[in-house]
């Protein structure tokens, strides 16, 4: 099913392409920071000046800074972060639409996917950037102003900041990447949840691909078929098995629960999501366990197509 493979494909492929866009922008950024750290003045050694214009310079070179990221090359990143992230609303509906018929969007739902989306946008772009960017940058400068360190040492250190080194990546890369990924894959989950909930639906299968990165808790379920009941047992550590930790899972989110569970799923960075199907595409051996555990109780029709 096509409309199917778009959905999931795209809860990682859109922050893979986002991380990849930042990776090669950051060389640019870092471009634009060394011309703009020039402004600062130097002893004839080599150091930055200890003076009060050399603090006032800071904030006229992030201001700068701010403009650079609020116009062209990142503008354009940032613009098809928000077009791939209107799409998956589309591919969710398509789902539903192909495989129900009809596709139940409530107002509530497409005000929540809209809200949830013009935030993460707010995030990644202007006055948003401040804890993940532009205060490091800050602080920095304003490290080596106050210390009197050598340009090199100052430029090193922005040079982190904005490209990363061997032990780790640049911030913005660092920082935005899991803000992509968690809310993209939680918005998708939760108007996911909401039109299923429109029709009815209790049964869920949790697919997803399979990474390096993949923990326990979704190795363990992912391609299973699941009642809602079994569910939202995880989100009170039931039936957790060998994947529990002294906190629950590797990577639950503090404040997972019965309700939250749908959403968060495995927790941070988890690119796996909760799908709604039919009770009679679920497998007759799950049908058993479930209705076994008092998860579920079939209709006639349903009795009669498992023979139980």
């Amino acid at each position: 099913m096509s409309e199917l493979t778009d959905k999931i494909n795209a809860l990682e492929e859109i922050p893979d392409n986002w991380a990849k866009q930042i990776m090669q922008f950051q060389p640019s950024m870092l471009n634009r920071l060394n011309r703009l750290a020039a402004q600062l003045t130097l002893t004839s050694d080599g150091f930055v000046e200890m003076t009060a214009d050399n603090l006032r310079r800071i904030e006229s070179i992030l201001s700068d800074l701010k403009a650079y990221l609020t116009t062209g090359e990142y503008v354009s990143i940032v613009s098809e972060l928000n077009t791939q992230f209107i799409a998956q609303e589309a591919n969710t509906i398509a789902y539903f639409q192909s495989t129900f018929g009809e596709a139940p969007v409530t107002s509530f739902a497409s005000t929540l996917y809209n809200t949830r989306r013009l935030q993460m946008l707010e995030t990644v772009i202007g006055n948003g950037l401040d804890p993940m960017l532009y205060t490091p940058l800050r602080n920095a400068l304003l490290d080596g102003v106050a210390s009197g360190s050598s340009y090199q040492d100052l430029m090193d250190n922005i040079s982190r900041i904005a490209i990363g080194d061997e032990k780790l990546e640049g911030v913005l890369l660092r920082y935005s990447r899991q803000l992509v990924s968690d809310t993209l894959a939680t918005t998708d989950r939760q108007f996911t949840q909401i039109i299923g909930d429109e029709l009815g639906l209790q049964w869920y299968r949790y697919v997803g691909g399979k990474m390096a990165s993949t923990r326990c808790f979704c190795l363990n379920r992912n391609g299973g078929y699941f009642h809602r009941k079994e569910i939202e047992g995880w989100g009170e550590m039931i039936g957790i098995g060998d994947c529990r930790t002294n906190n629950g899972w590797q990577g639950m989110f503090r404040g997972t629960n019965p309700e939250t569970i749908f959403a968060w799923v495995g927790g941070y960075n988890c690119q796996h999501t909760l799908l709604p199907i039919s009770e009679f595409d679920v497998p007759k051996e799950d049908i058993v366990k479930a209705y076994e555990n008092g998860w579920y109780n079939p209709g006639s029709t349903a009795r009669a197509h498992f023979g139980i």
